[in-house]
């Protein structure tokens, strides 16, 4: 992006504050707020990885304790949480 001898008024991201970009393609103020932009984004994909994961493991051990009870012959609502309870209490 070439630079413009123009100062474009504009607001930061990150801090919210004001600052002059010399490009229409500017973002943040400053370098700082460049690199916690990125930690911030970053941050937020681990985030939605951790919770992906845990999602599919509970999926997992709900699926493992339905084949349980249907394989135990288990067919009461309080029998299939007595298992759950067991199996929860053992991870």
């Amino acid at each position: 992006m070439a630079k413009s001898k123009l100062k474009i008024p504009k607001i930061c991201e990150q801090c919210g504050k004001p600052f002059e970009a010399k490009t229409v393609a500017t973002r943040f103020c400053s370098p700082y707020c460049v690199d916690k932009s990125g930690r911030a984004k970053r941050r937020r994909a681990k985030e939605a990885i951790e919770k992906q994961t845990l999602l599919e493991e509970s999926i997992n051990k709900i699926a493992e304790i339905q084949n349980s009870a249907i394989y135990f012959g288990f067919r009461s609502y309080s029998s299939f949480w007595d298992i759950k309870r067991y199996y929860s209490s053992t991870y």
